[in-house]
Parts: structure tokens; sequence; C-alpha cells
């Protein structure tokens, strides 16, 4: 038996080579603060293998939205991705690729700066307060201590004196912790406070009880009036009476209180003079030449005459200026005589013109010059 032989026909087939998808590697990042900017610590995605990475490029994204080197991102929890393009050579080679992480980003710590008022007084323009946080928004200002400041806007207004205390704070938002308080004190000193306690003109003895106008200062105390010589004036509340010739020193205080301090003493003098009566006629001209009796008296606070060998008087002085003459010695040091409660003194006129002249005399303990004018012929 003979073998057969058969002819095999060449066969065909097709194999499907599939692109090769590169693999993605990308660790979790560490977390960050608010306001730390993306960089290659985040974006650092890799791709192989390396033919892969050689040819191709990688585009980033944060929450789906693209995302780059210096891009700040809210505090939060937020996904990265990244995408992978073959480049022309790798285009036949390899598929696009996707990776993700997720990164968290932390509330950022922020910082009060809050500048330390000045002292100040009780009655000053309210106290400007600078208060800013680092993270820019705006900072709360309390006064812990109304009852001597308040706050209005970004000013301490003062109320009273004491110390002003002031709470800087800032709560923080979504991407910023709450600061940390910061407090600032300042004096708020007492007020000065003056008397105006008005000048008081001469007085004689035997005028009636006055009332001095003193007025104080802003503590709204009344002022206290007080005499320093009580042999020459008395005072009751306001009210005073002249007791005796001198000179009358008037003191005048006023108390504090919380807001003011006391008041610094002030003083007033005036004086106070006999009340003088003339004996004697001094209308009528004299002769130039002749002696003229001058007689006065004196009068008490009841206008009575005052008869007391204690009290003196002494001729000092003609007109402006010069010593009043008298005839012979009879009267040494000028000093007037006196009887009965009379004073004379007998001035002798020789060498004044005609016209009126005038005799002063001092009273012992009487700090007024008094006069007696009298008409002189020729």
């Amino acid at each position: 038996m003979s073998a057969k032989v058969m002819s095999v026909s060449d066969v065909t087939t097709s194999i499907t080579v599939d692109k090769l998808t590169p693999g993605v590697a990308w660790s979790t990042p560490a977390a960050i603060d608010y306001g730390t900017a993306l960089s290659g610590s985040q974006l650092d995605a890799s791709i192989s293998p390396a033919e892969a990475a050689a040819d191709g490029t990688l585009s980033y994204t944060a929450d789906d939205a693209p995302a780059s080197s210096g891009q700040i991102l809210h505090a939060g929890a937020h996904t990265l991705g990244v995408a992978y393009q073959p480049g022309s050579s790798n285009a036949g080679k390899y598929t696009a690729a996707t990776g993700s992480v997720t990164l968290v980003v932390n509330q950022a710590g922020q910082q009060i700066t809050f500048g330390q008022p000045a002292p100040v007084t009780y009655g000053d323009a309210p106290v400007a307060l600078d208060a800013t946080a680092t993270s820019s928004l705006p900072v709360a200002l309390v006064s812990t201590t109304p009852t001597v400041c308040t706050v209005s806007g970004a000013s301490a207004v003062i109320v009273n004196a004491g110390t002003c205390t002031i709470d800087a704070d800032q709560g923080g938002n979504g991407d910023y912790l709450a600061a940390a308080t910061v407090t600032r004190s300042f004096t708020v000193a007492k007020a000065p406070q003056a008397i105006n306690l008005p000048a008081i003109g001469p007085h004689s003895l035997g005028d009636p009880a006055f009332t001095e106008p003193a007025t104080g200062g802003g503590s709204g105390n009344p002022v206290v009036l007080a005499s320093a010589t009580p042999q020459v004036c008395t005072v009751s509340g306001g009210t005073v009476t002249v007791t005796g010739v001198g000179t009358c020193t008037l003191t005048a205080d006023q108390a504090g209180n919380d807001d003011y301090l006391p008041a610094s003493e002030v003083s007033t003098s005036f004086t106070v003079a006999y009340r003088i009566a003339l004996d004697f006629d001094n209308t009528k001209a004299k002769q130039a030449g002749s002696v003229v009796p001058v007689k006065v008296s004196l009068l008490n606070s009841a206008g009575k005459v005052i008869d007391s060998p204690a009290v003196t008087l002494q001729a000092v002085r003609v007109d402006g200026a010069g010593s009043p003459s008298m005839p012979g010695s009879s009267q040494p040091g000028r000093f007037f005589t006196s009887g009965a409660g009379v004073y004379q003194f007998n001035w002798d006129t020789s060498g004044l013109s005609a016209g009126i002249h005038t005799l002063w005399f001092a009273v012992s303990g009487d700090p007024t010059l008094h006069a007696v004018s009298v008409p002189i012929k020729g």
C-alpha cells in the first residue's frame, strides 16, 4: 500500500498587544498648616516604568480643580489628584494614568499685637487702642473694668478714675485657630481741681457781714471757707464778719472724690480799717501859716467812740510827700494827743500854698493810712 502525501496551506493569525498602563506611585503627604503653599513636598507623584516617565506629562488637581505649586488651600481634608498623559514617543505604548491622595490642611495659629496705652487723667479724651492679629482678622476689644472705662470702636472711653483693663480677642475662623487673649491695663489718674476765690476790697470796722462767692472745681464738693485771722474776721458758712482792724486772711479748701484730687488751698486778704469821725469843721478855709487843730475819733463796730490809751495815732505826711510840721515841740514824734476818745494833732500850715491840703495819719494796728483834707487860703 502506498502512502498519500497531502499539501498544507500557510496559516496566518493576528495578536493584539495592548498598551501598558503606567504605575503611579504617590505617598500620602504630611499634614500642613493653613498658609503653607503647595510645593514638591505634596505634588510629588512618580510614574513607572522609566520609559513612560521619560516622555509624558503630569497635571495635578485639588478637589477636582487645577492645582499647582504656590497654591494655598483652605483648612480641611483635600483630595489631590494626578493625571499622567504619555508623550508622542510613548503614545502607542502607554495609556493615560491617574492617582490620588488625601492632604490635610490644619487651621493655622495666630497672635495678637496690642500696644500698651499710656497713663491718662480723668477727663481726658478717649484713648486710641492699637490691636491687630497676624491673621488680619478683626480684633474684638472688651473692657473688663466698665466702671473705669468702656470701649467704643477702637478707643477706650474714660468713665472714672482707676485702672482701665482691656482684653483683645480674635476668635478665629475656618482657617485660623482662636488667638490667645492679650490684656492691657493703664492708669486713669484723678483730675486736679482749682478754687476761684475772688479778691475782696478794703473794709472798715462796722461794715455789715458779706458773702464771699468762692467757686470750686469738678468734684462738686462745697468750698469751705475759714479765717486765718479770727481777731480781724470770722467765717460762718460762706458769710464773713469783720471783728477788728488789721488784715483779714481767708482760706478756701475743697475736698476731692473718686475722680478729683483735693483742690490746693487758696487764700485772699483784705484790710479792715477804723471808721474815722471828724471832731472839727474841715470845710472852712484856714489861713496859711495858722495852726489847724485836727480832731478825730475812732469808732468801733457798733459806731461807738473808742477810748483806749493803747491805740495811738501818728501824722506821717502832708499831701503826696513830706513830713507834717507842728508848732514847737508839743507833739514829739508827730503823735496825736488823746483824751476822752478824741485825738488831736496841731497842724502847722506854714509854707503851704492856697488850696486843698491833706494830712495823712496812721492808727496803731490799722494797716490803712487815713487822711483828712483842709482848705488853706493865702
